[in-house]
């Protein structure tokens, strides 16, 4: 009976053990800022998708992971919205803000010189230009690299504050140029109602 109690004993410690060693092992950082993300999205109450079927829907030309986040986020201007979409990298936690209107590869060079002009009046994120199969894609984007310390809630609240507030300001010029507008004016208009506010 108590090489029995002894055995049911070690086995017993034996798997409680194991238990503690498995929840003792870390989560890689990947898994830190998906959590991290997911309960910044859920504590702010943003509708989210969390796989790419959502961006290949709506043709970005972008290859995704699985630690891509998409939020649909309102803009006031006349786009009326923007993609924000969170990329988690081993090193790195982006947010991309990614104007829902394509433009034809004939303005990709205006585009490329109104992102240059915004881009030197703004600090915590770039407007980006890529042409893909003669469509022209717009996003704004900021981030944040990560060495050995995870972002925390305010980092991550400015990654998306940033982007989507200079899609806000210079949302307007963006789909001015698109439509075929000359950069410079359309930069200007922007800048003097960036200035006024």
């Amino acid at each position: 009976m108590k090489k029995t109690i002894a055995f049911l004993l070690i086995a017993l410690l034996t798997l409680s053990f194991s238990a503690a060693l498995a929840d003792s092992v870390p989560m890689s950082k990947e898994d830190q800022m998906v959590g991290l993300v997911k309960s910044f999205l859920e504590e702010n109450e943003f509708p989210y998708e969390y796989d790419d079927s959502f961006l290949e829907e709506n043709e970005f030309p972008y290859e995704y992971d699985d630690y891509t986040f998409t939020v649909p986020f309102a803009v006031e201007n006349s786009m009326e919205y923007v993609y924000m979409t969170v990329y988690i990298y081993d090193d790195m936690l982006a947010v991309s803000a990614d104007a829902p209107v394509l433009g034809t590869g004939d303005v990709f060079e205006k585009m490329a010189v109104f992102a240059a002009l915004a881009n030197n009046e703004i600090y915590y994120a770039q407007f980006r230009v890529e042409l893909d199969a003669d469509k022209v894609y717009v996003s704004c984007r900021s981030c944040n690299l990560v060495e050995d310390v995870i972002p925390g809630e305010n980092e991550l609240f400015y990654l998306f504050a940033m982007p989507q507030s200079y899609m806000e300001d210079y949302g307007d010029g963006i789909l001015a140029v698109l439509d075929g507008g000359d950069p410079y004016e359309a930069f200007e208009a922007c800048q003097k109602a960036v200035d006024a506010q």
